[in-house]
């Protein structure tokens, strides 16, 4: 794994520990969320939804489309590719079904739109 990466993952992994927290989900598609952006590194031509989980405890995962999977290799982290829109749910259901709270970019009712990303 990228040591950028890594940094985020154990201060993270830290603050959830603290927190009661299960893990980090980071969302992007086209670029709307700096923040994933800064996690993962500048990243071209990504066409398709793709998240990045950090667990409280764990390595992260990525979900990206089979269309983008050649994008994320050089991150050394461990991928899950979806086709199907079925799929990537799927697999987000299997990475947060048994955790008690995720994390996520969020304001309630947008009133922060620089920081809600969902």
């Amino acid at each position: 794994m990228n040591p950028s990466i890594k940094k985020v993952v154990e201060q993270a992994g830290q603050f959830m520990s603290d927190n009661g927290i299960g893990g980090w989900l980071l969302y992007d598609y086209k670029g709307m969320n700096p923040i994933f952006w800064d996690t993962v590194g500048y990243i071209s031509n990504v066409t398709r939804p793709c998240w990045l989980w950090i667990p409280v405890h764990g390595d992260p995962r990525l979900i990206v489309s089979y269309v983008d999977q050649n994008r994320f290799e050089h991150l050394g982290i461990k991928t899950d590719f979806w086709v199907s829109r079925n799929q990537m749910i799927d697999a987000l259901t299997g990475l947060i079904s048994k955790v008690g709270s995720v994390a996520m970019e969020y304001s309630p009712k947008g009133i922060l739109p620089r920081v809600s990303k969902v």
